[in-house]
């Protein structure tokens, strides 16, 4: 994506100088935050890459989801006691886990890294990300 936001804005900037259609300079401000928003798409696709890989890696790739899940059901198990709402998320929250630990278990190289993966995953998810 980088590679393309470059070739972009610096493609215009060159045929700005030659075709006044192009014209308008080199767009700073644009190729910064379209920059900055190709880390996370690199991020991804680093994931997705090693996401089926036969190699231990992808028992932590496979607890990412898992441990999101939970921590999310974990906040909103919380919320419902003392709020008396959100069961029906509830339910999908923690079906969803057991769905996704099921399904992960499996496919995961290394049993005994994803079931550890998962619950650190899911305490950093917990303890990072605001609710």
């Amino acid at each position: 994506m980088f590679g393309m936001t470059l070739s972009f804005y610096g493609l215009q900037a060159i045929l700005g100088t030659f075709i006044p259609l192009f014209s308008g300079g080199f767009r700073t401000s644009l190729f910064m935050i379209f920059t900055i928003c190709s880390i996370p798409c690199a991020i991804a696709a680093f994931i997705l890459y090693y996401w089926n890989k036969e190699h231990i890696f992808n028992s932590i790739l496979y607890s990412l989801p898992v441990g999101a899940l939970a921590a999310e059901a974990i906040v909103i198990f919380i919320y419902f006691l003392g709020h008396h709402t959100f069961l029906f998320q509830l339910l999908m929250d923690v079906i969803g886990v057991l769905i996704f630990l099921f399904m992960f278990y499996k496919k995961a190289k290394s049993k005994k890294l994803f079931l550890i993966a998962s619950v650190i995953s899911a305490l950093v998810f917990y303890f990072v990300f605001p609710w």
